[in-house]
């Protein structure tokens, strides 16, 4: 059976159902429910009522809401402006309906459409729990998750195929995983406020996880080299106070709130204090760049995201040999940029 689009469908294995208003993919299509929302659902688990041309496939039909009509629109992408970095996250919320279940999403933050494919490692195997296509900018509720269901698994792995309906630059594939820590949905200060979601929640950057892994084998095959010319009897660095204060300096911190950067901001519009934080911006980067520093943090904060948004545009436009990512979330939350300035690339 091959569901079209405007077929009154119900749940194979559920109460419940809706009507199809897109097509996914050659497995799973998305309807909107009689609460008005739209879920994305295997084909396989649902039954067809009514065809789209009325026709009756069951005795069973659901119960029509007249006042509701689907309302499909060809191209319902958010494009921000300077938000073409991919940026992808899992968030987890704690579901209200439910005791000890947990609402699990995938958050794309970013002006490309991804079509992607959602796994989970559990006892040596992996298991498809989703394929689907997220739209730019927006997040897509996948499933319910128990305690239970989350102890048993030990990885997360997306793969990301990014694109977009216009015009655009050619993304690489985005393969990542996020290991599992179980413990850490039960620690206090986990969920918390977040750009996502109303409530607060546990996000993860899918992107750090990334880099964090790259860097983790990175360590790996240092600590290999090291064990082999400890072997040979070569001479181990030796660290002082000295080298130590030295590794510290690699990590630099620009405060770009208004107040930080000028000792006056009476008369200064919106306009000109942007002004003034992006030209205080691009001259931290440039100078950064001749030094020894190797990480540089740029606290922009939250506020309505147009300096994050700008910085990033820089990035992207005129530096993107340099990797950067969100800075510290318990430090920072959503407020501020880290740049790896040395030995990085995207």
């Amino acid at each position: 059976m091959k569901l079209q689009i405007g077929d009154t469908v119900r749940y194979l294995n559920d109460v419940g159902g809706g009507k199809v208003q897109r097509i996914i993919s050659n497995t799973m299509v998305e309807i909107i429910d009689d609460s008005g929302f739209e879920i994305p659902v295997l084909e396989n688990e649902l039954i067809r009522i009514e065809g789209a041309n009325n026709s009756v496939d069951s005795e069973i039909e659901l119960h029509k809401n007249p006042a509701k009509e689907i309302e499909i629109q060809e191209d319902t992408n958010i494009e921000i402006d300077g938000n073409n970095t991919p940026q992808f996250y899992l968030g987890f919320t704690v579901s209200k309906k439910k005791q000890n279940v947990f609402d699990m999403f995938l958050i794309n933050d970013c002006n490309y459409i991804t079509s992607f494919v959602l796994s989970k490692q559990q006892e040596n195997a992996s298991k498809i729990i989703e394929i689907g296509t997220l739209d730019s900018n927006t997040k897509l509720f996948i499933s319910e998750i128990s305690q239970e269901q989350i102890a048993n698994i030990s990885s997360f792995s997306i793969q990301f195929l990014l694109y977009k309906k216009t015009d655009f630059e050619i993304q690489k594939p985005i393969d990542t995983k996020y290991v599992v820590h179980g413990t850490k949905f039960y620690k206090s200060g986990v969920f918390t406020e977040n750009d996502f979601f109303e409530e607060n929640a546990y996000v993860i950057n899918l992107l750090h996880e990334q880099f964090k892994n790259h860097i983790e084998s990175i360590d790996k095959i240092d600590l290999s080299k090291e064990i082999f010319a400890k072997k040979q009897g070569e001479r181990k660095r030796i660290f002082t106070t000295e080298t130590a204060a030295k590794e510290v300096e690699k990590l630099k911190e620009i405060d770009l709130h208004i107040h930080e950067i000028v000792e006056n901001e009476q008369g200064l519009d919106a306009a000109a204090k942007l002004d003034i934080q992006l030209k205080t911006f691009e001259k931290e980067l440039s100078n950064s760049l001749k030094t020894n520093t190797e990480k540089i943090v740029f606290i922009h904060g939250v506020g309505n995201g147009v300096l994050k948004a700008k910085i990033r545009g820089i990035l992207d436009r005129d530096y993107s040999h340099l990797f950067y990512q969100d800075a510290s979330f318990q430090k920072y939350k959503f407020g501020a940029t880290l740049v790896y300035l040395k030995k990085i690339k995207k």
